[in-house]
């Protein structure tokens, strides 16, 4: 029996961005969602909705394609028109460098034939208290 490959791309992608600083911020990413604990944390990655689907119609065997949506997050939380769009785009390139060489666990049985990337448009939302600066990177791969 196959291996359905969501578990090991969070997994490789979670490894692969892991923690990093941008200047002050402590980036983090979670899955599905920030945990209650992590609620003050101003800058992160969100690994979001994941939609796969297999063929079996390649001469190359069982192919897999699954695409995860990252939901790279800042939050400005002070009244006025704080913050700007510099910080969501440098964790965006930090995120997009990581990405580079993705490759599944050998646990898997699976490994990947492509990677491609987009970039949809990116999300800005304004309440009194708070700015946040949303942007997007959907990773899609071809896994046999």
């Amino acid at each position: 029996m196959d291996n359905l490959p969501e578990k090991w791309i969070r997994k490789a992608v979670s490894e692969a961005v892991g923690a990093f600083y941008i200047g002050d911020y402590l980036v983090k990413i979670f899955d599905t969602r920030v945990p209650a604990i992590e609620l003050e944390n101003d800058a992160f990655v969100i690994m979001s909705t994941q939609l796969t689907s297999e063929s079996d119609n390649s001469k190359c065997g069982h192919i897999w394609e699954s695409s995860l949506l990252l939901d790279i997050t800042t939050i400005y939380r002070k009244p006025g028109n704080p913050g700007s769009r510099l910080l969501v785009d440098d964790i965006t390139q930090e995120v997009k460098d990581s990405l580079d060489g993705l490759q599944l666990a050998v646990a898997s049985g699976m490994s990947i034939i492509n990677i491609d990337l987009e970039y949809p448009p990116g999300i800005f939302s304004s309440t009194k208290s708070e700015n946040a600066f949303r942007k997007f990177i959907r990773i899609t791969l071809k896994i046999n």
